[in-house]
């Protein structure tokens, strides 16, 4: 088994570099052989939401308990003003936070 100069994890014998930290794989010992590597050479990143995207869905999640507590406080008027404290905490959430 041959290990990695710089961090010392263990490579598999058809390694070209290192899984971790993607140094080369120099070994004289060794003779050159076909064993295909155990890990791709092609990174997948998959793509980033869009800002909008999340923008549009934290809106909704704020919006929704907004109308119900105003549904709540015309159903049920004693129910006090709670309901504005709210709302008014809503909206500043939603122009401190997701706006910008």
């Amino acid at each position: 088994m041959s290990y990695c100069v710089n961090c010392g994890v263990e490579l598999h014998k058809g390694s070209k570099r290192c899984a971790l930290c993607d140094t080369p794989v120099v070994n004289p010992l060794d003779d050159e052989d076909d064993t295909p590597s155990p890990y791709s050479d092609v990174v997948f990143i998959p793509e980033e939401a869009s800002g909008k995207y999340i923008a549009f869905i934290l809106s909704v999640f704020l919006f929704i308990p907004n109308i119900i507590c105003l549904a709540a406080s015309f159903i049920f008027p004693a129910i006090g003003v709670w309901v504005l404290y709210f709302n008014v905490t809503s909206i500043l959430i939603f122009m401190l936070f997701i706006l910008p």
